[in-house]
Order: structure tokens, then sequence, then C-alpha cells
């Protein structure tokens, strides 16, 4: 395989990691990398690191307008992902 077709996890780190770990403790090594695509996927979306996503929340001082902004963006990325081709219950559960 080439470098080119090497998948970039450029926007997850350690806490994505053990999040994927312990949520899906019982998971095959094929179904974890699965989840840590699709949550690699909405962080670029965002173009921001897992670690920038959380400090965002942390600092958001309306705990819910910053949920309902996140919930905005994540019916875009699911838009997004429609119009790249993807079915629709493919990307329902991705989102």
């Amino acid at each position: 395989m080439s470098r080119e077709h090497v998948k970039k996890w450029n926007q997850i780190g350690a806490i994505t990691e053990n999040w994927v770990k312990a949520s899906y403790a019982n998971a095959s090594t094929q179904s974890k990398w699965k989840y840590k695509d699709r949550m690699n996927a909405f962080l670029e979306f965002l173009c921001v690191t897992d670690a920038e996503f959380i400090e965002s929340y942390k600092r958001a001082s309306d705990r819910l307008e910053w949920a309902k902004k996140t919930g905005q963006k994540a019916i875009a990325f699911y838009n997004k992902r429609v119009s790249e081709g993807y079915a629709t219950n493919t990307v329902r559960a991705e989102v």
C-alpha cells in the first residue's frame, strides 16, 4: 500500500482512543477502527482535534447553546455525507 492510501488520524488523539476502548470494550479491532474513523471524519469536518472539541465544551458558558450549535454541525455533517453519495442509513449510523 502506498503512502497516499494510508488513512491519516490527524484529528484524534489519546482522548478518542481511550473513549473508543472504554465504550466498545468487547468490539473487534475492525469495529474499533470503524468508530475511530467516524469520529475522525466528524472532527475533520469541524476542523478541530478531539482535545479542542472537548475544550470548547468546557469553555462554553451556556452548555445548552453549545449543544444546539454542535447539533446543527452534526446535521450539516450528515447532509454533507449524503451529498457525497453515502446511503442514508449508513450516514445515520455515523452520526
